[in-house]
């Protein structure tokens, strides 16, 4: 009985990280021509932070050594590093179980043939009613939070 429990725990929080968050917030990362990435961004255990290409090319982003700290994912894959190739217009999202800070870079391709860059930032994640949501990043960041009803 007790293993069924587990089990039927274990899917409803896959089932619902595929979805989306249950129970925090929605971080959009628009990720575009002259948009940079949150160098810091401060986020609660359970919230979805979903990455938005509004490039003309594809982005690879990547959660360094994040694998074992996602509660939820959609679009990315890895057992240690979780990475995820985003097309143009496409989205990708995850939301961490845990506390801590984890690093992420963005390969981006940049306008001309060979060019690319590479962004590199990390999330802060805390718990508990008193964090305070944050980022510090590039001017022109567009970022913006939506509390999930």
């Amino acid at each position: 009985m007790h293993r069924i429990v587990i089990l039927l725990a274990l899917a409803s929080l896959v089932w619902g990280c595929q979805h989306g968050t249950t129970n925090g917030s929605v971080h959009n990362i628009k990720i575009g021509l002259n948009e940079g990435l949150p160098a810091e961004m401060t986020v609660g255990v359970g919230d979805e932070i979903i990455f938005s290409n509004n490039r003309a090319q594809p982005i690879h982003v990547i959660l360094i050594e994040g694998g074992h700290s996602i509660a939820c994912q959609r679009g990315f894959a890895g057992l240690v590093d979780h990475e995820a190739l985003i097309n143009p217009a496409g989205t990708a999202s995850f939301c961490f179980e845990r506390t801590g800070t984890f690093k992420y870079m963005a390969r981006l391709k940049g306008l001309f043939e060979g060019a690319e860059s590479v962004q590199a930032g990390k999330f802060i994640v805390k718990g508990g009613p008193d964090r305070s949501l944050s980022f510090d990043g590039p001017s022109g960041t567009e970022l913006s939070q939506t509390p999930k009803e």
